[in-house]
């Protein structure tokens, strides 16, 4: 099955499932059926891979943290075999965020610097210096402008051919970290909000996509949005670390429902698909609730205990629901990790996968059946040490790709459905 420890515990084997128990004791059982069985690993990067994989004509394009900026790297995968292509070591810092592909490049964030990277050789095209401070955001590429955030309070449209700017819109309170949508001439984004202020004036942005000009700020959330948005028939769905899931009309920023049942904060993206809202919560729980009324559909919570996490944003296939998890151990540093695959319409689970030593905070792609997923290396840190990354490709039991509204509008890593938008 692929299944194994995620700490210096062990693991109990059968015929239907795997007992997880790291160095404390504490332990989870995950079920051992149909999908994720592992296919490849790629286990050069240094550092977590917090980045989301992009799947373009076969080649899988992710980055990864590096335990120093001289290790960070943006990696080309061949998506069959996990051998490496290229690598682009030429960053000013870590990638904590997820590669958009679009007419034959790559674009990244890297501290301060946006980067386009030529898809097929590795070789740079282009440098946006302009931010003051990191970009943790993904990029956005729509009709030949990319689109992306800094901690530098700023929303930037860059000409995705030259590297110029187009525009900044600097009105949001404190960093931008959501990752923007475009959609029927809008950019969508969401804002930390100030520390000062207890992130009280964090907000969801609506921007005109060619001029920059606020249309909207919908400033209901109580805490940060670093949710990104997700569009779907006019409504705008994003998640605050307030604990709630916000539904907002796209045109005039009104809410239509709120739902408020999560107990943490909701930094997951929503993805939206045949009228569902599927978005997971640090209270430890995926949720599904209706796209319309806001109610909720059902709650997977993975039988984990109450300190657990779902900081991966879910991806859905041919029914199927997957997502990363995390749940913290008593000792410090110390996680359990599990990549799951849970029935859309009913919240059972279908399989987990339990090798990776820490969170599953990289959001899964599917792609003709399998699952390209960033995580930390099987091999546990201590004491707060660097951890290595890995890319993993898993059969995800299922026919098919990913689906949905993320998919449909290229965020958070995709697949060629979207790559030439």
């Amino acid at each position: 099955m692929g299944l194994g420890t995620e700490s210096s515990g062990s693991t109990d084997e059968n015929d239907d499932e795997t007992t997880v128990t790291d160095e404390n004791g504490n332990s989870t059982t995950v079920s051992d059926e149909s999908g994720g069985d592992v296919k490849w690993e790629f286990s050069e990067p240094a550092g977590n891979v917090l980045s989301s994989p992009t799947v373009i004509d076969g080649t899988v394009y992710v980055g990864s943290m590096g335990n120093s900026v001289e290790s960070a790297a943006l990696y080309a995968l061949d998506a069959v075999s996990g051998e490496r292509e290229w690598a682009f070591t030429e960053l000013s810092e870590s990638i904590k965020s997820s590669p958009a592909v679009a007419a034959g490049t790559v674009y990244i964030g890297s501290g301060p610097t946006l980067y386009a990277i030529d898809a097929e050789t590795g070789d740079q095209e282009w440098a946006f210096t302009e931010p003051p401070r990191q970009i943790d955001a993904s990029p956005t590429v729509r009709d030949g402008t990319v689109y992306v955030g800094t901690w530098g309070s700023t929303l930037y449209a860059v000409d995705a051919a030259t590297g110029e700017r187009e525009w900044a819109f600097t009105e949001p309170s404190g960093a931008v970290r959501s990752s923007a949508t475009v959609a029927a001439g809008t950019v969508y984004v969401g804002s930390y909000g100030n520390r000062q202020e207890n992130h009280e004036d964090a907000a969801l942005y609506a921007v005109d996509a060619a001029t920059g000009d606020q249309e909207w700020a919908f400033t209901e959330p109580s805490d940060s949005v670093d949710s990104s948005p997700t569009v779907v028939d006019g409504t705008v769905y994003v998640g605050s670390d307030d604990g709630t899931v916000y539904a907002v009309d796209g045109a005039t920023g009104e809410r239509e429902w709120a739902f408020t049942e999560p107990s943490g904060g909701v930094y997951s993206s929503p993805t939206v698909v045949d009228g569902t809202v599927y978005v997971g919560s640090y209270d430890g729980t995926l949720y599904a609730v209706d796209g319309a009324t806001g109610e909720r559909e059902w709650a997977f919570t993975g039988g984990f205990r109450e300190l657990s996490s779902v900081p991966s944003s879910p991806t859905v296939v041919d029914g199927l629901v997957i997502v990363g998890t995390a749940a913290k151990t008593d000792a410090e540093y110390t996680y359990l990790g599990v990549l799951y695959g849970v029935n859309a319409a009913t919240g059972e689970r279908e399989w987990a996968f339990a090798k990776p030593a820490a969170a599953v905070s990289s959001s899964p792609t599917v792609v003709d059946g399998i699952v390209y997923v960033g995580g930390p290396s099987p091999t546990p840190s201590s004491g707060g040490a660097p951890i290595d990354g890995v890319v993993y490709a898993l059969d995800a039991g299922v026919d098919g790709s990913s689906e949905g509204s993320r998919v449909r509008l290229g965020t958070l890593g995709h697949h060629a459905v979207a790559a030439e938008r």
